[in-house]
């Protein structure tokens, strides 16, 4: 590029613009590259060092900077920077990639060698280079930096086993599933295969590449690392157990918790319960399985706080959900928790939290109308019906009849509560008897009350406290539905029918919604709606005028006059 966009990076390297990343890599002459390295490595601000990392992260593919990932790796290691030596090893790992080529009679030896192409001119068999994308080294350049970068931990190795185990670490945690998506990614990651691989018998390495022994597969693997007596040491436990987390990589997850649970089990039953809530409480599923296997074998189980055990079942699950549930079941005694708690579990909307919180309840004298009432807001579908029917048989006995607290199951948002609640209703003597669940039903707005209770209203001769009236609007809701109650409208239209016959001076109120049945577009609507006019007209004549001036287009058979 030109001069003008070097200048333009050292105005914004200079006033810690967050664009400096940007306008350095157009920067394309190494020279004015080179030197602006060296000013950026010993600048003592934080934002220097800060930027220095996100460059790292990003692919090496700039033209003309071949001179950063260099300067940058001999200050490091001049200044024995473990975190930034970190973040150039993974860089270094990522410069060298395998992909297949294919040419005109290639032959693919294996998944690690390259594929060979014949070459007609020279008449000889010809290895193919590996490319991946925009290059600044030769091959050799790129295998040398990697071994360089890996020489300098396995010193440190040898030196101090407390700063090669964080270092290490620190290390592992920047490597993504993105740098490692495939196999031939993760057997070019030279560094990283030996610190996680070293000694692993199914791995050959020599100077230029790591490749698998004959018949090997990346799957059978098993953690043997470089320096293993370090990893070993109970003072390394901390690092694995943080890295674990820390790790952006699903495989050095694996690798961190499959060396974890082979050489550190001592340390997972003493260990501290924020640690287990950490992993439990994770994105990774594996992590969760992990963290919930520690769990059942921890010492301290059984003492474990009850608010400890509510932020374990935040998880979302359900098979982890259902094991946390059967271990807080196990080893929790009841009395530990109260009458609120158990409620609250109750209505949870998982399925496995409101089961435990019913099994919890159901032993128990609950008295308390507040907390009975509360439980009409369970959220699970699965207990709602077991919930109510635990509630309402508390609430209806002599003592604590409360009208009121039982209606709120009948309006509760929770379908299998309100068919326990109608269930109930029906059911219970006293309950069918008054009036007041009856007239607030008219106006509930489920259809699955709306409907039954038109069932019930065909199979009594009168609901309590309903009248012609106060029935309209639940007729009205019933024809009017469009997804809903095709059985239920021809006894709508009945019951319409029979109360204009036993109250004809109520027939303005009731005749328009028998008319929404005469102008169905719907055949059996349309016929009862027809046959229930032609029984009214029947049976009072006088009220022919009253049907013709509702409906100018019907006429009534002359029998009917």
């Amino acid at each position: 590029m030109t001069q003008g966009a070097a200048v333009l990076a050292e105005e914004y390297f200079d006033s810690g613009d967050p664009r400096f990343l940007e306008a350095f890599r157009d920067v394309r002459i190494p020279d004015r590259v080179a030197a602006m390295t060296d000013r950026w490595f010993r600048d003592p601000r934080p934002w220097a060092r800060e930027q220095a990392i996100a460059y790292f992260e990003e692919p090496l593919s700039t033209d003309g900077h071949h001179p950063v990932l260099k300067r940058w790796l001999r200050h490091a290691e001049s200044t024995a920077d473990t975190e930034l030596m970190g973040v150039l090893m993974v860089a270094c790992d990522g410069l060298v990639r395998r992909e297949f080529q294919w040419g005109q009679f290639s032959t693919p030896r294996n998944s690690i060698l390259p594929p060979r192409t014949y070459d007609r001119k020279q008449n000889k068999w010809r290895k193919r280079e590996w490319t991946h994308g925009k290059v600044l080294y030769s091959y050799a350049t790129r295998r040398y930096l990697r071994r360089r970068a890996w020489r300098w931990f396995r010193k440190i190795g040898h030196q101090s086993a407390e700063t090669y185990v964080a270092a290490v670490a620190s290390a592992l945690s920047r490597y993504t599933d993105a740098a490692l998506e495939d196999g031939p990614a993760i057997l070019d990651s030279w560094s990283l295969l030996h610190a996680c691989f070293f000694h692993s018998p199914l791995l050959e390495f020599d100077a230029r590449r790591a490749q698998l022994t004959d018949g090997s597969q990346l799957a059978d693997l098993e953690p043997a690392p470089a320096f293993p007596e370090l990893w070993s040491r109970t003072e390394s436990f901390p690092e694995l157990a943080s890295l674990i987390v820390r790790a952006s990589s699903r495989l050095v997850r694996t690798w961190a918790i499959r060396f974890v649970r082979a050489n550190h089990q001592a340390a997972l039953a003493a260990l501290d319960i924020a640690t287990i809530v950490r992993w439990i409480g994770h994105d990774d599923t594996e992590i969760q399985e992990f963290g919930i296997a520690c769990l059942e074998n921890h010492e301290a189980l059984p003492t474990l706080r009850i608010d400890d055990w509510k932020q374990l079942l935040a998880i979302q699950d359900p098979l982890l959900l259902q094991r946390l549930c059967e271990l807080m079941q196990r080893h929790v005694r009841a009395d530990r928790i109260d009458d609120t708690e158990c409620v609250a579990l109750t209505t949870s909307r998982p399925t496995p939290i409101a089961r435990l919180g019913l099994s919890l309840l159901q032993p128990r004298e609950l008295r308390d109308p507040g907390l009975l009432v509360g439980l009409a807001d369970a959220r699970c579908e699965a207990v709602g019906a077991a919930v109510a029917e635990f509630a309402l048989k508390r609430l209806s006995t002599d003592a604590a009849w409360n009208p009121e607290a039982c209606m709120r199951f009948l309006d509760s948002a929770n379908p299998a509560v309100r068919v326990a609640a109608w269930a109930w209703l029906l059911a219970h003597d006293r309950a069918s008897r008054e009036s007041m669940f009856f007239v607030r039903l008219i106006e509930t707005p489920h259809d699955d009350m709306r409907l039954p209770l038109i069932d019930e209203l065909e199979r009594r001769a009168a609901l309590p406290g309903l009248g012609g009236d106060t029935l309209v609007p639940v007729w009205s809701s019933v024809l009017l539905g469009v997804h809903r109650g095709g059985r239920r409208k021809p006894k709508a239209v009945r019951q319409i029918a029979n109360a204009i016959i036993a109250e004809p001076e109520r027939v303005d109120a009731l005749l328009p919604v028998l008319c929404v049945a005469v102008r169905s577009v719907r055949g059996p609507e349309r016929a009862a709606g027809l046959s229930a006019l032609a029984t009214v007209a029947a049976k009072h004549p006088a009220l022919h005028a009253r049907i013709e001036e509702r409906l100018p287009g019907l006429s009534l058979p002359e029998a009917t006059r």
